[in-house]
Parts: structure tokens; C-alpha cells; sequence
């Protein structure tokens, strides 16, 4: 057998006539690259946009794995095989083109979580905490349950009650039990008011301030690492929203265009509910399933339902899944 190469060499014998299949058979894998290459079919298929053929393997028995049939790119056929510079080159725009985001830092839900945030103590660091937050969370600032700058767990859980009949969203309380000197640790508990339960707590030490930063300027620091810790937190915790009002079929929601509701929407309602341990909160009885007809004010919206008749005002609304 007598092979002449693109160079204008000649190729003899038959070690060269297997060389040559073995880099045959070389340059269509190189093509998979780019591709999906499908083995073992019995036809002509459509993977990823591209035609395969299926063409007699170059070697066959010589692999006690080969196969008499392979596929392969039917453009690798009709123009040629792309160079490994080429082929390394489209991989590495194909990575470079994709958007690797840490999943952590994203909502699950296509909803913003509203959080409610209280603050023990008088610095008003709540302030700049919704600041840190930024557009991830809605944020809504509660009153205050003390002056003070440390509650126990049983004050703790008597504000909760205050605020839960009316709360949408985990609320958020920070505390400073160590002050907020440099080394003092600023203290963050999530609360799911419907239980109510701890989601999580955490901590974070006030820096010692930077050359050319002050006090101040080291602890809103800490307050940005808390706010930060909490948008992750509740990255996977679903979006829920309370009725705000019942009138006839009509059901007003305390979410909306800020929450990223849209008119057309679902949305599930249920009473309700309990407490599992180590897990967290069960949504309780479903009452109604509502559509989102429109939106008013900065964060509310109307639905309408036959159904509305079973609705009360403080039941919860969850977006409906798909199923």
C-alpha cells in the first residue's frame, strides 16, 4: 500500500499503513471534541445540532475493544479535521463564554426573600446592613425590642411573638453581647417567624482597622461579612408571603413588583403549620391555589380566585411549582 501525505511524502509498508489509520482514527476523537460522538448506532442520528455517519473503523480487531463501525462528525468528512490548535481553541472559547456563578450566592427561587431586621442596642448598624445586602433581599427594618445590646433567649423569643402574627419573611436579629470595640464579636440569629425557630446563628469579629481606616469604618466591615453570611444562608430558603386582605373574590398579597411577582403567576395558599424538629417549618392545610391579576404599590398585588371565599387574611402564600 502507497500513501503520499500532505507534505508530498510517501508512505510504505505496513507498520506505515497502520500508523497512517491510527492517525486517521486520531483526528476523528480530536473532531469529538467538539462534538458528542455516539458509538454502537445502528443509524444515521442528530446529536448537539451535527450529523454523524457511521464508517467502517480503520483498524478493526486490532483493539480487543474496537468496534467495525464507528461515528463520526459527517463535517469532519466533507472538511477535514480541524488542527489540535483549532480544536484547543474552540474549547477554550466555549469555557471562556460560560458563566461560572457560586450557586451559594443565588437564590433558589426566582423570588426576593423579604428579611426583617431588628437590632438590639442603639448604633443603628441595621441601617447599613440592609445597605450590605443590596438587591438580594428585600429588607424591611423592624422596631427595635430593646435598648439594650444583648436579649436573652426568652426576651428573644417574646419579640418574635410580637412580630410573627404580621411577619413576611425570615426576620434577622443582630446583637452585640461584646460590644463592638475591635475583637468584639458582632452576633447574627435567623428567625422563621412562622414557627418560630432558629434557621441559624453567627458570629463575626470586628476587625482591628486597616492603615487609614477608623473604628467605624472596621466595623461596618464586620456588618458586610454578616449581611453577606445571611444573603447565603437564605439562598435556599423559599419565598413566602402573608394575605393581607380578603374582599370578595379579590385577595390582596404583601408581595409584589419589589418581590418580583408578575401578573400571571400562581401562587398556593396554605394555614398554617408546624414545626419539625431539626428540619424546620411544614406549611400547613392548602387552602387555594390564586393568579396574580396585578400589581399596586411598591410590593403588593392582587389575586382573584372562586376560591377566595376560604381565604383569611394572615394565611400564607408560597409561588406555585411546576410540577
Amino acid at each position: 500500500m502507497k500513501l503520499r501525505g500532505n507534505n508530498g511524502m510517501s508512505v510504505h509498508g505496513k507498520g506505515h499503513e497502520i500508523l497512517a489509520k491510527r492517525l486517521i482514527v486520531a483526528a476523528a476523537v480530536a473532531a469529538a471534541i467538539t462534538g458528542t460522538l455516539a458509538g454502537c448506532a445502528a443509524r444515521q442520528q442528530v446529536l448537539n445540532n451535527q450529523d454523524y455517519v457511521e464508517i467502517d473503523s480503520p483498524f478493526p480487531g486490532e483493539a480487543g475493544d474496537a468496534n467495525a463501525k464507528i461515528w463520526v462528525p459527517k463535517a469532519s468528512l466533507e472538511k477535514g479535521v480541524p488542527r489540535g490548535r483549532e480544536v484547543a481553541k474552540i474549547g477554550y472559547e466555549k469555557l471562556a463564554a460560560a458563566k461560572v456563578t457560586d450557586a451559594a450566592t443565588v437564590p433558589r427561587s426566582p423570588l426576593r426573600l423579604r428579611l426583617l431586621v431588628a437590632e438590639s442596642g442603639r448604633q443603628q448598624l441595621s441601617q447599613h446592613f440592609a445597605a450590605a445586602v443590596g438587591k438580594a433581599l428585600v429588607v424591611r427594618q423592624a422596631a427595635p425590642p430593646s435598648p439594650a445590646d444583648a436579649l436573652t433567649e426568652a426576651e428573644a423569643l417574646s419579640y418574635l411573638g410580637t412580630v410573627s402574627g404580621n411577619a413576611s419573611g425570615p426576620l434577622l436579629f443582630l446583637s452585640k453581647p461584646e460590644g463592638t470595640h475591635p475583637g468584639a464579636r458582632l452576633k447574627a440569629d435567623l428567625y422563621d417567624v412562622r414557627g418560630p425557630l432558629v434557621i441559624r446563628s453567627f458570629w463575626v469579629a470586628v476587625p482591628e482597622p486597616a492603615p487609614g481606616q477608623s473604628e467605624q469604618e472596621a466595623l461596618l466591615s464586620a456588618v458586610k461579612g454578616l449581611a453577606e453570611t445571611a444573603v447565603r444562608t437564605l439562598s435556599w430558603f423559599p419565598w413566602y408571603g402573608r394575605v393581607a386582605r380578603v374582599s370578595g373574590e379579590r385577595v390582596y398579597l404583601d408581595g409584589g413588583a419589589e418581590a418580583g411577582l408578575a401578573a400571571g403567576q400562581q401562587v398556593t395558599v396554605y394555614r398554617g403549620g408546624e414545626v419539625v424538629k431539626g428540619i424546620g417549618f411544614a406549611p400547613g392545610t392548602h387552602i387555594a391555589t390564586l393568579r396574580v391579576n396585578e400589581l399596586f404599590g411598591s410590593d403588593g398585588s392582587v389575586a382573584t380566585s372562586t376560591e377566595a371565599a376560604q381565604v383569611q387574611a394572615g394565611d400564607y402564600v408560597e409561588l406555585e411549582s411546576p410540577p
